[in-house]
């Protein structure tokens, strides 16, 4: 028997955190791109103004990191409060004071480790939001982020930083035999597709959780998602973002139709029930309306976005003898 999940949230509560979020990010790009940058030297050495560009960047990413926490806590914490499943609501009691020593410490470490630190805060978020959420819903004692950030670091650097060190130089060979608009093209395309597969492996490992003696994961393959999701994103770029909310939909079924919950077998799986045209057109006028309000409108369409995401994903149990078993533990 299915049990669909429902969703409502206000997105009216949602526009002054966006707003608190949205100034301090565009306020901080602009005061380091239109009066930072133009001070700069052009050939900048290892002196006071070369130490100071780094100072103003760590500065840069301080601000957006603290936008970005400042958003995550209402939007995630709206979206969990406002789901239900069994006609049970979420009764999510977040400590906003631990939220804030949590994102102040991930923050101040990540600008001191220039970023080594970010995976490490990922998941503590990840914990911090989780755990009550899982609790209510399935009625589990112990829930329990099981994901590690040493795991999301290899991700990083395999798929972000040892890349960013070798396209260049490979470039540099090639752009020397011409041809410079062909490896241009080259380039991005690689470029998405790496970023594809860091999204794609990243959303594998956040689903893992132990729920006492039972644990919640995904039998998606890394392999497999990573050019399932490089084909969603390219076809979002070269639609010039038309696609995307097609590719929203296609990835979120993709996910949660592979996340299952069991001990030694699985006990519950999870679907996602959609009419991909339909949901493509109300999600696309969301996106339209974001775009036309310069973002303003984000609040609500990100509401009526997770609304529709959310009520339409469902739960069932599995048959005793139709159970398989449980994916292999990759924690």
């Amino acid at each position: 028997m299915r049990s669909y999940f429902q969703c409502h949230i206000e997105g009216r509560r949602l526009l002054l955190p966006w707003l608190v979020a949205l100034v301090l990010t565009v306020g901080a790009a602009w005061v380091y791109g239109a009066v930072l940058m133009p001070a700069a030297p052009a050939d900048p050495r290892l002196d006071g103004h070369f130490l100071l560009g780094i100072l103003w960047t760590l500065l840069l990413g301080i601000c957006l990191l603290a936008a970005q926490c400042v958003y995550y806590y209402f939007f995630v914490r709206a979206t969990l409060c406002g789901t239900s499943l069994y006609g049970e609501a979420v009764e999510a009691d977040y400590d906003p004071t631990q939220y804030v020593r949590l994102c102040a410490k991930g923050i101040l470490l990540s600008a001191v480790t220039c970023g080594i630190y970010l995976p490490w805060l990922v998941v503590s978020l990840v914990r911090y939001f989780a755990s009550a959420v899982i609790h209510r819903l399935f009625l589990c004692e112990e829930p329990r982020y099981r994901g590690r950030g040493s795991v999301l670091f290899a991700y990083g650097v395999l798929l972000g930083v040892v890349p960013m060190v070798i396209l260049p130089f490979a470039a540099s060979f090639f752009l020397l035999a011409g041809g410079r608009a062909v490896i241009g093209v080259l380039l991005l395309i690689v470029s998405v597709w790496l970023l594809a597969f860091l999204r794609a492996l990243t959303l594998r490992y956040l689903v893992n959780f132990s729920l006492a003696h039972r644990r919640l994961t995904t039998t998606v393959n890394g392999w497999q998602a990573g050019w399932f999701v490089f084909g969603q994103l390219l076809l979002a770029g070269i639609t010039l973002g038309i696609y995307w909310p097609m590719a929203l939909l296609r990835i979120w079924r993709y996910y949660v139709g592979r996340t299952v919950i069991g001990d030694e077998t699985v006990e519950m799986r999870f679907g996602f029930s959609t009419s991909l045209l339909t949901d493509f057109g109300r999600l696309f006028v969301q996106l339209l309306l974001t775009v036309v309000t310069c973002g303003i409108y984000l609040p609500w369409g990100y509401a009526r976005t997770m609304e529709l995401l959310i009520g339409r994903t469902y739960v069932e149990e599995t048959e005793p003898e139709e159970a398989a078993p449980m994916p292999v533990d990759y924690c």
